[in-house]
């Protein structure tokens, strides 16, 4: 069950992470966006 609770929390985890990312890089214009950049732009 503990696996479980472990494999979800990462999930929501990761699904946050990526999703501030996207929506940083989205709004770029350009070539390819550092992490860094679309992680500030996001913010």
């Amino acid at each position: 069950m503990l696996s479980l609770g472990v494999l979800c929390a990462s999930v929501v985890l990761v699904v946050l992470l990526a999703s501030r990312l996207y929506s940083g890089a989205l709004l770029q214009m350009g070539g390819k966006v550092a992490l860094r950049r679309a992680w500030r732009s996001a913010a």
